[in-house]
């Protein structure tokens, strides 16, 4: 009986000590961080698990969220301005991942966090492609199919704003759906750029779609950033393809914001309710203005050509003395012709597309290629004119052209380095000419 009491006792002794290091290892535990400090816990991951860490406060303070993997180095964060994080990412190599709780105040705050585990769930297409947070995820869809990932939510009022960044090569579509399969939100323009924001009516896992309409694959990433509640106010949301809803206070201002890649051309709609004279503007990263709309109504239609990558930065402006309940969103044309360009543009994929070029004029278009990619390029006009085809890397250097007679052209070239290549198409001729271009296989 002794020894059994010892044993007893062994064992007590082991499940304090496995429990005091519980925060490391179990699936939700909750936690006190001090005011102005930060908490540690760590976690062991295999290479190719992936992990979804998230972390629930009590509203007191903002909290941060990090992920440092056993080299130290970070993988992950969320430090939206909350105290309700997540994250997600996919290990890429063996041992103890170190989760640090950054709290922000000048009070405690306690909070719970959660982790789940579980081996790589890929992205080839269909069924699970993994869950998103607030980290960047990578993923593959094939040609013509359906990636399906999932994401939690927590708590009615939720600002999301979900996020895409293809390839180039093919039209990504995004589609986001509540937990009883309700449609929340879309993005279906014509690039794979794409933006989706709703404010979460009901706690729960969230599906999101990515669809490629393209006959090739494209690798994308896609992530979400946590806003605040409903509307109005300071920020009111990030504006995709979808029409966000959103009101605005008698004489105040709206700010949305939007990224936008160089080279596209952005029409921003608004409509209003009717009740008010709204006025729209637009700006650039470094906050000079691209467009506006400063009609006596609240029907508002601005565009640019933004001449750079970033976040822009949409204002809508209430003149009336009641607020104004209005709808918001995005069309995107790919890229502008250039400075002597005409109507054309556009990112160049397998598919055959259809252009015009204006009399003793040049469109620009662009084709996102990869180190050691082979490609091959093919234009054929109307015959009206002679079409000339030349293709420079991304630092501008020509690496082919063909200047034939005709209008009926091909380059081809391997590429030495990853990034967006520029194709022009000159009109040689007086005349307009109408031509189709494709990428051959």
């Amino acid at each position: 009986m002794r020894v059994k009491k010892f044993g007893l006792s062994f064992l007590i002794a082991v499940a304090f000590v496995f429990c005091s290091y519980l925060p490391a290892l179990a699936q939700s535990s909750t936690h006190r961080v001090e005011a102005n400090s930060t908490n540690r816990h760590t976690m062991y991951l295999r290479d190719g698990q992936n992990a979804n860490i998230s972390i629930n406060g009590d509203g007191d303070t903002d909290l941060d969220l990090y992920v440092f993997d056993p080299s130290g180095d970070e993988v992950a964060r969320d430090i939206s301005t909350d105290d309700q994080d997540a994250v997600s990412f996919s290990a890429e190599s063996t041992g103890n991942y170190r989760v640090e709780v950054r709290n922000l105040g000048n009070v405690w705050n306690r909070y719970q966090l959660s982790r789940r585990t579980s081996g790589n769930t890929g992205g080839t297409g269909g069924g699970g492609s993994g869950e998103i947070g607030n980290a960047r995820l990578t993923r593959r869809a094939e040609a013509n199919g359906t990636n399906r990932h999932v994401m939690y939510v927590r708590g009615r009022g939720q600002r999301i704003t979900v996020r895409i960044n293809g390839d180039d090569d093919t039209d990504l579509d995004l589609f986001i759906f509540d937990p009883s399969g309700n449609e929340v939100a879309r993005d279906i323009s014509t690039d794979d750029d794409e933006t989706a924001s709703f404010v979460a009516q009901t706690t729960g896992t969230y599906r999101v779609e990515i669809r490629n309409l393209g006959n090739v694959w494209n690798e994308y990433q896609v992530w979400r950033t946590i806003g605040g509640g409903g509307g109005g106010g300071n920020n009111s949301g990030s504006i995709g393809g979808g029409r966000l809803s959103r009101r605005v206070a008698a004489n105040s201002t709206n700010t949305h914001t939007m990224y936008v890649q160089n080279g596209q051309r952005i029409s921003v709609r608004l409509t209003g309710d009717g009740d008010t004279d709204l006025d729209l503007f637009i700006f650039d990263p470094s906050g000079n203005q691209v467009g506006s709309d400063l009609s006596t109504d609240d029907d508002e239609t601005a565009s640019f050509v933004a001449r750079r990558a970033g976040t822009y930065r949409v204002e809508i402006r209430n003149l009336g003395n009641v607020w104004n309940g209005y709808e918001i969103w995005r069309e995107i044309r790919g890229n502008g012709g250039g400075s002597s360009g005409g109507g054309g543009g556009g990112v160049i994929s397998y598919a055959r597309t259809s252009h015009r070029v204006e009399a003793n004029a040049m469109n620009r278009h662009t084709i996102y290629v990869r180190a050691g990619e082979y490609v091959a390029l093919r234009i054929n006009g109307d015959n009206d004119t002679d079409l000339d085809l030349f293709l420079a890397d991304p630092e501008g250097e020509q690496v082919a052209s063909d200047v034939s007679l005709d209008d009926d052209e091909f380059v081809s070239f391997t590429a030495r380095r990853t990034g967006t290549y520029t194709v022009e198409v000159r009109n040689l001729g007086n005349v307009w000419n109408g031509y189709q271009m494709w990428r051959e296989r």
